[in-house]
């Protein structure tokens, strides 16, 4: 595979919008390795360690699933009191990513994402956030349309499996598996 030839599949979205499912089906479906780029305890260890890290998964060579990334940091640090990246080191991300990413974001009905939160729990994210969450998640989102290609997928009319099938299909065909 040449170093133009591989794929970054980020998959973003607010907590039980079904991120792992997709990412785990796309797992089974493309065989992509599937790295952990934004969560709670990469932001705990400093913007700059956070900042680093996901330059160095941009950077990698070879097709990836990405759970979670800089969307997510600017969704969830300003809530909970975290470490943000600032614009210039999104700006930079941006560029690193823009020509081998895709993002695909899961979005879904107050109604829908709350339900399954209570139905599985969650021990950082209380369903009192969740407006809150998603309508920040759409805001960033919409920010960045126009430097990255995102896929907006909702929750309540797609299945994560169905979905994956998809995506991965699309992949295939694209030729960088």
């Amino acid at each position: 595979m040449s170093e133009n030839e591989y794929i970054h599949i980020i998959v973003e979205g607010c907590d039980a919008t079904g991120k792992t499912t997709l990412i785990q089906e796309l797992h089974k479906q493309l065989g992509f390795d599937i790295v952990k780029g934004s969560d709670f305890s990469i932001a705990e260890k400093g913007v700059v360690s956070m900042f680093e890290y996901m330059k160095e998964v941009a950077a990698t060579p070879t097709n990836l699933i990405i759970d979670r990334d800089f969307i997510s940091n600017l969704v969830y640090a300003p809530l909970y009191d975290k470490n943000m990246l600032t614009d210039e080191m999104v700006n930079e991300l941006i560029k690193m990513k823009s020509n081998h990413s895709i993002v695909i974001y899961l979005h879904g009905s107050l109604s829908t994402i709350t339900e399954r939160i209570v139905k599985r729990g969650d021990e950082y994210v209380k369903t009192e956030h969740l407006q809150d969450i998603i309508n920040r998640y759409h805001s960033v989102v919409e920010r960045f349309d126009n430097n990255l290609k995102i896929g907006k997928f909702n929750i309540d009319i797609y299945d994560s499996y169905l979905l994956a099938e998809c995506i991965a299909s699309a992949v295939k065909r694209s030729r960088v598996v």
